[in-house]
């Protein structure tokens, strides 16, 4: 009984690993036509997300610096 449920499982993971392939070559394609129909509005695009996410990470990183200042400054300030 085991057995026949895990054939029944692998392909229904088999299926949804060829759907899902099929559906990403889909929107690879829609996605190519896209950029080679609009080049410089897909360059403004691309420039501003990787902007954005640059200064998200900064922010994220100047965050975990100034708490760590901040708790060797605390730790400094226990020793007196």
């Amino acid at each position: 009984m085991p057995a026949k449920k895990n054939r029944g499982l692998k392909e229904k993971a088999k299926d949804i690993w060829n759907s899902s392939e099929e559906r990403l070559s889909d929107v690879k394609e829609k996605t190519e036509d896209v950029i080679k129909e609009h080049p410089y509005a897909s360059i403004i695009i691309a420039a501003a997300v990787g902007a954005i996410a640059g200064a998200v990470t900064s922010e994220i990183i100047n965050g975990m610096r100034r708490k760590k200042e901040r708790s060797v400054l605390e730790k400094i300030k226990g020793m007196f």
